[in-house]
């Protein structure tokens, strides 16, 4: 059976691996931590036993090659809650709940020459049964001491029932008792309170008494202050000054006669000051006109000559442009004059050029007419004449490209020249046309006289303008207060008027004699108001008749508060009462005392009994019965399950040994097969808890400390191999980098199943690698 492809989806439905093996050996290292996870579960999941696969949150689907050329589709589905394996197409490639391939997780590599491995490792599932049945049996000891601990729990619950009972029973007792004593100390209190109500009602009314008795002190006294204040209130009345005409037409025409008096006053104060300052606004009405008059006398002399600002803006820039032409000409003119003519340069270059080329050329015919092997004599050497025409050759190129670049130079500088000058030109014309503009701009007059002129200007009409808003402000001014002047003199005439027609009215000569009569008459009015305030004050607000007949009835509601009085009578004397006194306040205490101790006695009580009432006898009984048997059950089976686990323990040990002596020859070969060493060899010692398994080496040279793992990977091919039906693939899952001789034992392994190397993510920590498979262990 050989494995074609293999894809794992998690949650958000997106990729997780997709693995495609070949059919013999295939490495494959993954991109990510998140498809090393999905693979390494889903082969685990792979060589499970697919009836307890668990809930994995993955989907998965493994396409298959059967022996026999089928093919094969296997799904699995984690994500929903009916989680399991169904075969999308073909035949099931096995039968249900066997493993579709084998998966061995690896180190890296291993120190030392020896590795301790779990018994179940080497035995299989049953040594892993037997291991859970003494495990099982070992926790009868545990058993025993939990079931002793419940039965000396339920010893103890029952005694602590009963001790409830028995306080419970105290509790009713007290709280009956406290109950009786609070009763007749009640009684006690309400004697005493009898007492002290008729004690404090005898006080009450010797009070009461005392209090009538003031009152009516006071209600004569009061009676006969009324009666001095209305006498005084009569004479008042008897002045003559209230029959006067101020008293008749009340204190309105007294109030508005004194306001036309203020207003008249005020008045003539008013117009006066209107008047000064309506001659000094016509002062300085005249004087801004004298002014205005001689600033349009100037602006009309200047017409002639107006200036304009929009003009002097465009002579500015005009001037500036002229500047700035003048400085390109001044720059131009020197540019000009330091490129020098150079005609001799001009020459020579024509020359140098003419002559090289007409040598080389003439060296060049020689060289190809000439014949071969005449040497010239040259300063008594002799020179080979291709020799000689090649040198020749060689001057008159050089000479040539001098001429060319000499000549080329002198072009340039000449039409650099030329093209300067036409600026030159053409920037002069410019120069001129715009200085003859300015002129005409300016009207013959420089710029600075310009300027200034127009400043001069400028003010003048900033003067006037000033001038125009003075003349017009003291205009204004001066209407004002003449206005303000004639309504001050109508005021005047109005009050004058009403004046007259006032005293008129009233038969009175002047004003003055009117207030006058109006003054004695208001001091009059106060002085009765006085007398009539103090008949108020000595009533104290009760009227006249009622405070005459206040003492009688005073005298009335005396004798019938002293007659009641004289039916309390206290029957003790004050030393009784202070031991009375005494005794209530401690019977006060003592009552206090005994509800806060029958509160909380209650309080204990309904406790006590509500935690009787929740405990079931009958069932606190029955759990003590069943513990205490179930102890003697658990003593009576301790020597048999102490014999049980001695004899699981010795078959234990014989398993390990029997699957031992099975696997190391078997083991042996397939590490001899993978390393392609015959000398190679593997052992399996059992040793108490653990098997040691051991790699050795009968050549000369010794074994390696990495063969450890690669004999850890055959013990688990070999017993995947012994254990299963047929031979499945192999996935080898390597925690750490990718070792090459794990890679070459896979190899030789893969001539006789398909077998995949997986890889974590390159440059994965060292957690990372721990999470994929730390230790060795076989699926």
């Amino acid at each position: 059976m050989i494995i074609r492809k293999m894809a794992v989806w998690g949650r958000s439905g997106r990729y997780r691996a997709n693995l495609a093996p070949g059919p013999e050996f295939s490495a494959v290292r993954l991109g990510s931590a998140e498809a090393w996870e999905a693979a390494r579960e889903a082969l685990r999941l792979l060589a499970s036993d697919q009836r307890r696969a668990g809930h994995l949150p993955y989907r998965i689907e493994l396409t298959l090659t059967c022996d026999d050329g089928r093919r094969a589709t296997v799904r699995y589905d984690g994500m929903g809650d009916a989680s399991g394996f169904t075969v999308k197409a073909g035949d099931p490639p096995c039968q249900p709940g066997q493993p579709l391939l084998d998966c061995v997780e690896v180190e890296s590599s291993a120190h030392g020459t020896a590795l301790r491995l779990a018994p179940q490792r080497v035995a299989g599932a049953d040594v892993r049964r037997v291991a859970a049945a003494v495990q099982a049996l070992s926790a009868h000891g545990a058993r025993l001491a939990e079931a002793r601990l419940e039965a000396d729990r339920c010893r103890d619950r029952a005694e602590s029932v009963r001790h409830m009972g028995r306080l419970a029973r105290q509790l009713e007792a007290r709280i009956a008792w406290i109950r009786e004593r609070l009763a007749f100390i009640s009684e006690r209190l309400w004697s005493f309170d009898a007492a002290m109500r008729a004690r404090a009602a005898a006080a009450e009314l010797d009070d009461y008494v005392s209090r009538l008795k003031r009152d009516y002190a006071a209600a004569c006294a009061a009676l006969r202050s009324v009666e001095e204040a209305e006498e005084v209130a009569r004479r008042a009345e008897a002045d003559p000054a209230l029959a006067s005409p101020a008293a008749r037409v009340g204190w309105d025409v007294e109030e508005e006669i004194r306001e036309l008096l203020a207003c008249l006053a005020d008045a003539d104060a008013q117009a006066a000051e209107a008047e000064a300052r309506q001659a000094r606004a016509q002062a300085r009405l005249a004087a801004a006109k004298a002014a205005l008059t001689s600033i349009d006398l100037e602006l009309g002399a200047m017409d002639a000559q107006r200036c304009s600002r929009t003009t002097a803006v465009q002579a500015a820039s005009i001037a500036q442009s002229i500047e700035l032409r003048q400085q390109r000409i001044e720059s131009l003119k020197a540019e000009v004059q330091s490129i020098p003519l150079r005609s001799g340069s001009h020459r020579l270059g024509k020359a140098l050029t003419v002559t090289g080329l007409s040598a080389s050329l003439a060296c060049l015919v020689a060289l190809i007419l000439a014949p071969r092997g005449i040497v010239l004599e040259v300063g008594g050497l002799g020179v080979p004449l291709p020799a000689a025409l090649l040198g020749g050759l060689a001057l008159g190129l050089l000479c040539a490209v001098y001429g060319l670049s000499e000549g080329m130079e002198v072009q340039a500088s000449l039409e650099r020249r030329m093209q300067l000058d036409a600026e030159l030109v053409s920037l002069v014309r410019q120069q001129s046309w715009e200085q003859q503009q300015l002129r005409t701009l300016l009207g013959g007059r420089d710029l600075d006289g310009y300027m200034q002129a127009l400043a001069h200007q400028d003010e003048l009409e900033a003067e006037r303008l000033e001038r125009a808003n003075e003349v017009a402000a003291a205009l204004g001014q001066v209407m004002n207060l003449r206005n303000q002047v004639d309504y001050v003199r109508t005021v005047m005439t109005r009050a004058r008027e009403r004046l007259t027609e006032i005293c008129a009215a009233m038969g009175v000569g002047t004003p003055e004699a009117f207030l006058t009569q109006a003054r004695h008459c208001t001091e009059a009015m106060r002085a009765l108001e006085s007398a009539w305030r103090d008949v108020d004050a000595a009533a104290h607000g009760w009227p006249t008749t009622a405070l005459a007949s206040m003492p009688d009835l005073l005298l009335e509601e005396i004798a019938a508060a002293e007659a009641e009085r004289a039916g309390y009578a206290w029957p003790g004397d004050d030393s009784r009462f202070a031991v009375l006194s005494e005794e209530h306040g401690m019977r006060l205490e003592e009552q206090e005392g005994l509800r806060d101790e029958l509160a909380l006695l209650e309080e204990q009580h309904r406790a006590v009994k509500a935690e009787l009432e929740s405990i079931d006898m009958w069932e606190c009984a029955s759990r003590q019965a069943a513990a205490e048997a179930e102890v003697r059950r658990l003593e009576a089976e301790a020597p048999a399950v102490e014999m049980a686990c001695k004899w699981l323990r010795s078959v234990e040990r014989r398993m390990v040994e029997a699957a031992c002596n099975a696997l190391q020859e078997h083991a042996t070969e397939v590490l001899q097969f993978m390393c392609d060493d015959r000398d190679i060899g593997l052992e399996l010692v059992p040793c108490g808890d653990h098997v040691e398994l051991k790699v050795t080496h009968r050549g000369l040279e010794p074994a390696r400390p990495d063969h450890l793992v690669l004999g850890v990977l055959a013990l688990d091919v070999a017993a995947a191999e012994m254990r299963a039906d047929e031979i499945r693939p192999l996935a080898v899952l390597a925690g750490g980098e990718d070792p090459p001789e794990l890679k070459a034992a896979l190899s030789r392994l893969a001539m006789m199943r398909q077998v995949m190397l997986m890889l974590p993510p390159e440059g994965a920590s060292a957690e990372a690698a721990d999470m994929a498979g730390t230790g060795i262990s076989a699926r």
